[in-house]
């Protein structure tokens, strides 16, 4: 699986229902990983420098695999 995202940046309003700890719109990586790995998948690969990433959007792919039971 892999979910493309971004950083959360100052000056963005946090969803109605979204946890305060997210910090603005975006989920922050180590969250993501995180929880992902709570539901038992496991990261196979992280991408920092996906295309449109900026001072504003750090936009980040990682790609998850889900580990056996």
């Amino acid at each position: 699986m892999a979910v493309i995202d971004e950083e959360p940046y100052k000056g963005t309003s946090i969803p109605e229902g979204v946890p305060k700890n997210r910090g603005g719109h975006g989920v922050p990586q180590t969250i993501l990983i995180s929880k992902l790995a709570a539901a038992g998948f496991e990261v196979e690969a992280v991408d920092n420098d996906w295309p449109g990433r900026d001072e504003f959007h750090q936009i980040y792919c990682v790609v998850f695999r889900k580990t056996q039971p």
